[in-house]
């Protein structure tokens, strides 16, 4: 094989590389479903809580979010209203307000907890969604600066979350 011939696969070679997408990545659990955008990360649960109870992603704009499955669905606005007092309580300067982020599916309740974080604005964004028999919270997290990227790309995602029951 001469050098040009060499060259030429090289280039290819790097063409092809380059041309592959990341895709968006389908995450499948016992109570639910939903595809995340691409360049998405699931964490690897520690041990505490089973990965069909709670998932967390690291969304491609350095914003996370959480997805935490009750099996009662009498128990999660107790556990949703825990959750946004826990978020205030981390926070210096925390303001709670209606959340109008959680678009499809429908909240059953949203808030936005908002304030600072070791300096940074910062909020925490939870929703309680509701099925038959489950209740699912979800958290999403970002700094002000991003927003509203974080939040197009929840809403988007959120679009594809399917309820198994």
């Amino acid at each position: 094989m001469n050098r040009s011939t060499r060259l030429a696969i090289g280039v290819l070679g790097l063409v092809c590389c380059c041309a592959v997408r990341a895709h968006a990545l389908d995450v499948d659990r016992a109570s639910y479903k939903i595809t995340l955008p691409e360049g998405a990360t699931v964490e690897k649960g520690d041990g505490e809580i089973d990965a069909d109870h709670m998932t967390t992603v690291n969304l491609p704009n350095d914003s996370t979010m959480v997805v935490l499955v009750i099996d009662d669905k009498a128990r999660a606005s107790v556990a949703f209203d825990k959750m946004v007092n826990e978020y205030k309580s981390k926070v210096k300067e925390g303001s709670v307000d209606k959340s109008e982020s959680f678009v499809q599916p429908k909240a059953t309740r949203a808030n936005a907890v908002t304030g600072r974080l070791n300096g940074v604005l910062i909020t925490f964004d939870v929703g309680q969604i509701d099925g038959k028999e489950k209740s699912f919270l979800v958290v999403f997290t970002y700094m002000q600066s991003k927003k509203a990227a974080t939040i197009e790309m929840v809403q988007k995602a959120m679009t594809t979350f399917v309820i198994k029951e």
